[in-house]
Parts: structure tokens; C-alpha cells; sequence
């Protein structure tokens, strides 16, 4: 998941100095996935990376990678603003943003 990191270095560098800190998170050992598999969870992380750093006011942003022998995560959190809920309850098509299996607007992040 190299294109994760590579990604994520690159908002990093285009935001400047407002840019939340970010970090990448593996955990088990890297698997070689099917290649469409790879392709959807690419884009899939471009998105979520792409939309964390446009939209979220973060000062962090995290991206964990877990593998294990039955089970393929990826997580993108950052500690944002999260989404207005009138904006999540007008969304255009039923499912666009895979509510609320896929995204979590609660801030699980504690303060440091």
C-alpha cells in the first residue's frame, strides 16, 4: 500500500505548513491482494485521503492497513470537524456515503 503513503505525502506537501500531520498504520503481515481488490481499495483510499485533507480541518490524519488470514481493513480517521449531519441526511443518492457501516462521525480520538 505504498500508493497510501505516497498519496498521503503528497497532500501533506501541497497543504504547506496548515497541513495535518499525517501517518500510515500496518498492522499484520502485508498480503498480496487480488488485483481488482487492490484497485478498488486504492480508490477507495484516494478518496477518503483526498476528502479528510479538503474538508475535515484535521490536525491529524491516519490511515491504518490491517491484514490478518480472514480479514482486510482500512481505516481513515483524522480528528476533524466531522460532517454536518443536514449534509449527511441530503445526501444526493441512498448510500453515497455508505451510512453508517463504512463511516463513523463520533470522535474516537482521545485529546493529548
Amino acid at each position: 500500500m505504498e500508493e497510501i503513503t505516497s498519496l498521503g505525502q503528497e497532500l501533506v506537501a501541497k497543504n504547506g505548513q496548515d497541513a495535518a500531520q499525517f501517518r500510515v498504520v500496518i498492522e499484520g503481515t502485508a498480503q498480496t491482494l487480488n488485483p481488482n481488490i487492490h484497485i478498488e481499495i486504492s480508490r477507495i483510499a484516494r478518496e477518503g485521503l483526498r476528502n479528510a485533507f479538503s474538508h475535515s480541518q484535521a490536525r491529524r490524519i491516519e490511515t491504518e492497513v490491517a491484514y490478518s488470514n480472514n480479514l482486510f481493513r482500512l481505516r481513515i480517521r483524522d480528528d476533524g470537524k466531522g460532517v454536518d449531519p443536514e449534509v449527511r441526511n441530503r445526501a444526493e443518492r441512498v448510500g453515497h456515503w455508505a451510512w453508517p457501516v463504512c463511516v463513523s462521525t463520533r470522535n474516537d480520538w482521545a485529546e493529548n
